[in-house]
């Protein structure tokens, strides 16, 4: 019983000073794949950037993980897969061009890189877009077919009405991952939140 007890006491205070209580543990390899084409407004890269943000102060500083903007081009911001602390910085479109939206090539960028990520290591990819694709070499079955070879899951976030809502539902839902749906961008701040936990099966205390 004392035993016990004091396994209790262990745990709630790992909980208390970091705010996460890890059920397993294994590392996480998240690649964010955010939108920049000219249809994002100012508003919505704010929200969304601090949104991802948020994310990552809920990382623990061994998960790696890589930022990907994209608009008619797709920039490697963080220039691959680093800790936390590190990426935070990286969160931003500098350089992607406005004119087009390569969604599905920038998708299949980032499960390219994460196929390098050690194998015991959780992966996921995170994708956000206000629109439709127009501008991809790749498409979205080449996108499905691909993550189901590689065993990631893609996440899938549709912000406003002007999105492929259905695409982005197969896809999420193809490759083990989910759909969310953001009517406005303050609301990427709670669903980028309620996704730490879906994808590290994390308990977080917020």
């Amino acid at each position: 019983m004392k035993k016990l007890i004091l396994i209790f006491m262990v745990v709630g205070l790992s909980l208390v000073l970091s705010g996460c209580l890890s059920l397993t543990q294994s590392v996480l390899s998240v690649a964010f794949v955010n939108d920049y084409s000219g249809s994002m407004s100012s508003t919505a890269i704010t929200d969304m950037e601090t949104a991802v943000k948020t994310f990552i102060g809920y990382m623990q500083s061994n998960d790696r993980g890589e930022y990907l903007a994209f608009g008619s081009n797709i920039v490697n911001e963080s220039a691959g897969f680093v800790a936390p602390s590190v990426l935070v910085s990286y969160v931003k479109g500098d350089g992607v061009g406005g004119g087009a939206t390569k969604l599905y090539d920038a998708i299949y960028q980032g499960l390219t890189d994460l196929s390098g990520q050690p194998a015991g290591h959780i992966k996921a990819l995170i994708v956000m877009t206000d629109g439709y694709d127009n501008y991809s070499t790749h498409t979205a079955s080449d996108v499905i077919n691909y993550a189901k070879s590689l065993k990631i899951p893609v996440f899938t976030i549709g912000l406003g009405s002007s999105v492929n809502e259905s695409v982005l539902k197969n896809i999420a839902n193809q490759t083990g991952g989910k759909y969310y749906r953001a009517a406005t961008s303050a609301d990427l701040l709670a669903i980028y939140r309620s996704l730490i936990k879906v994808v590290t099966g994390r308990i977080y205390l917020y």
